[in-house]
């Protein structure tokens, strides 16, 4: 999160894959209605976007998965390509 911040991407927040729950999504609807979910592109970081979508969408938010390419981590993207 802290290099997708420093890359110009100001509206974050770590979900903290596994501990993510509908009462973090009670305090999301106070700031947003879209999310786009971005987590390491690797086994864990793929389910942990499947456990977070029903919660998201059952509590009416958009929700979108971005993917970094090549099983790179999000920081690691970001430090390579900016």
């Amino acid at each position: 999160m802290i290099s997708i911040y420093q890359a110009g991407f100001h509206n974050v927040a770590a979900s903290l894959g596994t501990a993510f729950n509908v009462e973090h999504t009670n305090v999301l609807k106070r700031f947003v209605t879209d999310v786009i979910l971005l987590f390491d592109s690797d086994t864990a970081g793929e389910n942990a976007a499947l456990r977070a979508i029903p919660i998201l969408t059952g509590a009416g938010f958009n929700v979108k998965v971005l993917q970094v390419p090549d099983g790179k981590d999000p920081d690691d993207y970001i430090k390579q390509h900016g």
